[in-house]
């Protein structure tokens, strides 16, 4: 990538941490204008997909690690001392709190915020907010930093009105998908959001609200 603001002491496109590795060719892609802030570490692919994708403009701040064959978006804000397993997925605009995990595997949709020192072992779907460490959970709409980024008050209202089916309808989930794609207007954020989780209902576990 170009234009990418690389600090002292970052280890970019380094072997995998991973025991199956046995020197294959595998790949780290960056994309421009990230900054990778002191002791990053940027792990190549292994032969399970052969690369860990990074998009443009983000900011991985110091001691952030990034396992083997994930994908980061764009405009992710990642703060001091995260960890991201092998296979994770994040999605444009995510922040990550500081000192959080993030399990391998895991899918953190667009524009949605893991709070510090979470242990995220579940996905997380867009738009919202999830954080626990004890017991990783949805913790609301990402409502500040949707405003933020230009939604509307009637966008807003609508992805709201997806969540409330999902966690508080007492439905099944591909029941509440099903209500979802019967009531409420099919803008492209509803979209996204049933998409997020039909692509990952089979053997995928998601946040839920703390009962």
């Amino acid at each position: 990538g170009s234009a990418c603001k690389i600090h002292t002491g970052a280890v970019i496109a380094n072997e995998p941490q991973d025991l199956k590795y046995a020197g294959e060719k595998t790949y780290l892609y960056l994309g421009d204008r990230n900054v990778i802030r002191e002791c990053v570490t940027l792990n190549r692919g292994t032969i399970a997909s052969g690369k860990t994708v990074i998009g443009s403009d983000n900011l991985f701040m110091a001691n952030v690690h990034v396992g083997h064959d994930c994908v980061i978006g764009n405009h992710v804000v990642v703060a001091n001392s995260v960890s991201f397993g092998g296979h994770c997925v994040v999605g444009d605009y995510v922040v990550i709190g500081g000192l959080a995990g993030v399990h391998q595997f895991v899918r953190v949709g667009r524009f949605s915020m893991v709070g510090a020192v979470s242990r995220a072992t579940l996905d997380v779907p867009p738009f919202v907010m999830a954080s626990g460490n004890e017991t990783f959970r949805y913790e609301g709409l990402n409502a500040i930093g949707l405003k933020r980024r230009g939604f509307t008050a009637e966008k807003l209202t609508l992805i709201k009105n997806a969540y409330r089916i999902l966690f508080q309808s007492g439905l099944l989930l591909n029941n509440a998908l099903e209500k979802i794609k019967s009531e409420l207007d099919q803008e492209p954020e509803i979209i996204e959001i049933l998409d997020f989780f039909v692509s990952g209902c089979y053997g995928r576990k998601f946040i839920r609200p703390f009962n």
